[in-house]
């Protein structure tokens, strides 16, 4: 079972980055030019922003998520022989890339879209539960729990900061 699934975070490793850069490409065929208002695509739930800006934020924040659930992936590999550790950093690299997908159900009208609340408050609310987790049943923070939430709060850091840079954007628009 466990091969199984290392082999399946390992293509989702291989896999978020190709697809990640199909989405500029996306967004430019249907008609967005880089100065464009995300709001023309009405169903993201986004206003005000470049589209530049937009896919930068989308394309890092995709990128760091995988960088943390690759890091994540490989150090519950190393350590499986160690279930507390190795069940924990699954579970947080996991955390790390659903993102895309709470993005997506952030777009159904009761959410609000991308620039609502929604999204920050569900990937904070799923870490804060490992946190909470670990406090009730062991009275203290796991040290795998305290490494991979220092992560995943440092790769949200660094993403949102790459994103709002002029070199971000720069390697965004080669993917388009």
């Amino acid at each position: 079972m466990g091969v199984i699934g290392a082999v399946i975070g390992a293509a989702a490793v291989i896999a978020g980055p190709m697809a990640t850069a199909g989405v500029v490409g996306r967004l430019r065929e249907a008609g967005l030019d880089w100065d464009t208002d995300i709001s023309a695509i009405p169903e993201v739930g986004v206003q005000g922003v470049p589209m530049v800006n937009f896919a930068a934020q989308v394309v890092w924040g995709n990128f760091v998520s995988i960088a943390v659930f690759a890091g994540m992936l490989a150090a519950a590999v190393l350590l499986r022989r160690n279930p507390q550790a190795h069940k924990r950093l699954m579970l947080l690299g996991s955390i790390a890339i659903v993102g895309p997908a709470v993005a997506r159900i952030s777009r159904w009208p009761i959410f609000g879209g991308e620039s609502s609340p929604f999204i920050p408050v569900v990937l904070v609310s799923l870490v804060i539960a490992v946190v909470v987790h670990d406090l009730v049943t062991m009275r203290k923070l796991h040290r795998a729990t305290l490494i991979g939430v220092g992560v995943i709060v440092a790769g949200a850091i660094a993403q949102q900061f790459i994103a709002d840079s002029e070199l971000g954007r720069s390697v965004v628009k080669l993917f388009g």
